[in-house]
């Protein structure tokens, strides 16, 4: 990844270069680097905020909000899921209002729920799975994600000691 860094930045690729540290970033998590994590992720950042020579923005509204995504994930490792569920509502609002793909719209879904979830506000959980529900089964991929939801849903049901609901719902989603 440095050699890459390296070569973008010799070519004042900075789209790559983010890109590139971002990646970097994310090696650092894996390695419990979460310090480092979060330095080398707010470099990316401040790339992508930036501008080209001809006042071309770095990222578009898509690249600032895969960001912000990947962002969610050391703020709930180190148990911010107060700051992590911030970053996920704002990735549905901005993804509605720009269309982001279904699929991926309801991956976060799922994301957000867990966050509730382990914050343990069920109900704002269930909120978000229900949500999900209302996509139509497009292709399989969006099977599949509405599976992993009921998996979710399932713990819900289990850490409240609904053990008949969870079961049901651990069944469904097998």
């Amino acid at each position: 990844f440095q050699k890459a860094l390296d070569i973008y930045e010799q070519t004042d690729n900075y789209y790559l270069m983010a890109q590139t540290l971002e990646d970097i970033a994310k090696v650092h998590y894996f390695a419990n680097n979460i310090e480092k994590t979060f330095e080398v992720m707010f470099m990316a950042r401040d790339i992508y905020r930036g501008k080209y020579t001809g006042g071309e923005r770095v990222g578009n509204v898509r690249d600032t909000m895969t960001f912000y995504s990947s962002l969610g994930v050391p703020y709930s490792h180190i148990g911010r899921l107060d700051t992590a569920t911030k970053i996920y509502l704002l990735y549905q609002k901005v993804g509605k209002e720009n269309n982001f793909e279904k699929t991926d719209m309801l991956v976060h879904l799922g994301i957000l729920a867990r966050c509730y979830r382990d914050m343990g506000m069920y109900d704002s959980s269930f909120y978000y799975l229900r949500e999900g529900k209302q996509y139509p089964d497009l292709n399989l991929s969006i099977k599949a994600i509405k599976n992993s939801h009921d998996m979710i849903m399932a713990d819900n049901y289990k850490l409240q000691g609904e053990n008949d609901t969870a079961i049901y719902y651990y069944h469904r989603a097998f």
